[in-house]
């Protein structure tokens, strides 16, 4: 992103940059990238601490400072934070609308967001939760808990459909338990989508579309958004 690479100004990234993605990219590196783009860009920063550097300061800065407040983020939240507290009232946070947590096993870190709370994002709207592991009721009931009454749309991903009966969960990808919850997963050889309620999403969409998506084209926040929307006017007309 050096001047002499491209003979544009450092001014230009600040004015076009909006779309970020950054993997395998060290923390410093990082923040000095994300400190010339856009201060309201669109973040996915995939990078762990198996291949980054864990003791440079300046990503923490750029939390606190508020110099760089993203509206859409993708992160392994725990490297995000590594070496400190969980905060989701940093200026970093606050004007996020779409957050994808990336953390493989995220219900390792329950307790931590538990006491943190999703709630403590004011713009939260659109959610997106891994579970590799495990996914029952009770991380589903503190998703719903700790998030903000703004929040439109929770995402849930796990491995394969087959784990939506094998973990008994047919109710939440029906929409009935919430019909905010919506499941989206690779697609498999059953191709059951549960009359429209799952997503299929490849790994090579979710990547492409954090990077960039063709305008007039949905991404995978505004298709499930549409399941959403269908689901309450369901219940609309069945009231009615």
């Amino acid at each position: 992103m050096a001047e002499s690479s491209t003979n544009r100004p450092l001014s230009f990234y600040r004015l076009y940059v909006k779309k970020i993605c950054l993997h395998r990219v060290p923390r410093n590196a990082a923040a000095k990238i994300l400190s010339y783009c856009h201060p309201n860009a669109s973040l996915a920063y995939w990078s762990t601490p198996d291949h980054s550097d864990t003791t440079g300061n300046d990503l923490a800065t750029l939390l606190n400072s508020g110099t760089f407040q993203p509206s859409r983020l993708s992160t392994y939240i725990s490297h995000l934070f590594k070496g400190t507290t969980l905060n989701f009232r940093l200026p970093f946070f606050q004007n996020i609308t779409h957050l994808d947590v990336t953390d493989s096993h995220f219900s390792s870190y329950w307790g931590v967001f538990e006491q943190a709370g999703f709630r403590q994002l004011p713009r939260l709207t659109h959610l997106a939760l891994e579970f590799r592991d495990y996914l029952g009721q009770s991380e589903i009931d503190l998703a719903l808990a700790t998030s903000p009454p703004t929040l439109k749309v929770c995402l849930l991903w796990m491995d394969g459909v087959e784990r939506i009966k094998n973990w008994g969960l047919e109710d939440v990808a029906t929409g009935h338990l919430d019909p905010r919850l919506v499941f989206y997963t690779p697609r498999d050889e059953s191709g059951h989508d549960f009359n429209g309620n799952v997503l299929f999403v490849s790994y090579e969409e979710f990547f492409q579309q954090w990077g960039y998506t063709p305008q007039g084209m949905a991404d995978f926040w505004e298709i499930a958004e549409e399941v959403v929307n269908k689901r309450l006017a369901k219940q609309v007309a069945q009231r009615g």
